[in-house]
């Protein structure tokens, strides 16, 4: 059913009739439009600082917040109530940030590092790019994601396609679709994402995922200490296509400055035989790079959707060293 961008619950909005909810995504997306536009003719810096400033007001506010607390105090149970609820409004003001920096996207992606986008790269990732071998990009949804995306395509000049969630007002889905385009890259739907990848990796494009978010459809991978349930389709891909795991972590600092870091590839034991195990192990590795980007920046991870089961069970094992 039909999910609201920021405002409305998902069960209010699905028991509204179809008339209510095109009033309601029309009035969603006119705000947007407008904040959008206004963003668009500001300077970078100043449209991501109002970002920050109007969301961290509203956030408490907005009926997922309380996602955003649960899932940080999960993950950092040693925090007081009142350090979780400065991280949760955090957390927000930065998706506020990234909401005003999409119109800014290619600039962002293309500008070089002494105008504020620098980039690590791993001397394993450099000797792929350079044979014009493909990889399997995973990132998470921390500092701004999508430069992961646009860096890689834009600056490195790598063929990629990446697959992304369209949003449910389908018209803020269509203008988010117009801006993401800006990346360089290729976009596959979710719906689409095992065949669109084997295609794009078939025909030597680079596949980007992220799985930081709870797939129901996966499998329960420790995460933070805790099982929850993720994607092992990147896992499964790279297997079966045989290319190598790259993490790309986006590192947000002062502002609107960047570093998009390309990690060392994951290397994973293939020589047991069991598929799903070697999946499992493989994603647990991408997890556990997760763990140490949020640990580093909690208030820098976008977490308002429940990540973890309404009963949380921890895990007995632990996940590969990252």
């Amino acid at each position: 059913m039909a999910r609201s961008y920021l405002t409305a619950p998902l069960g209010s909005l699905a028991q509204r009739s179809p008339l209510t909810r095109k009033v309601i995504w029309g009035a969603e997306y006119a705000l947007l439009s407008v904040f959008w536009g206004l963003s668009a003719v500001l300077p970078v810096r100043v449209a991501s600082a109002i970002g920050h400033r109007l969301i961290w007001f509203c956030a408490p506010r907005l009926p997922k917040f309380g996602h955003s607390v649960r899932n940080l105090s999960i993950a950092f149970p040693d925090k007081s109530k009142a350090e979780i609820a400065t991280l949760a409004r955090q957390t927000w003001a930065t998706t506020g940030r990234v909401l005003a920096e999409y119109p800014h996207m290619r600039k962002l992606s293309t500008r070089p590092a002494e105008q504020g986008t620098d980039m690590l790269v791993d001397s394993e990732v450099e000797v792929l790019i350079a044979a014009g071998k493909p990889f399997m990009c995973v990132t998470a949804h921390v500092g701004n994601w999508e430069l992961a995306a646009g860096t890689v395509a834009h600056r490195l000049g790598v063929p990629l396609s990446v697959v992304y969630s369209p949003q449910q007002n389908p018209y803020i889905a269509r203008r988010m679709l117009k801006m993401r385009q800006s990346l360089g890259c290729g976009l596959i739907e979710k719906r689409s994402a095992v065949r669109g990848s084997l295609t794009a990796l078939s025909k030597g494009r680079s596949v980007g995922m992220l799985i930081d978010t709870r797939a129901d459809e996966g499998e329960p991978i420790r995460f933070f200490g805790f099982d929850a349930m993720t994607s092992l389709v990147p896992a499964r891909l790279a297997l079966r296509t045989e290319v190598p795991v790259v993490p790309v972590r986006v590192v947000r600092y002062d502002g609107t400055r960047f570093r998009v870091h390309l990690q060392k590839p994951i290397h994973v034991d293939r020589t047991s035989g069991n598929d799903r195990e070697t999946a499992r192990l493989l994603t647990a590795s991408i997890m556990a790079h997760y763990e140490t980007w949020i640990t580093e920046q909690p208030g820098h991870w976008l977490c308002s959707k429940r990540r973890w089961p309404k009963q949380v069970t921890r895990s007995a094992t632990s996940n590969a060293s990252a």
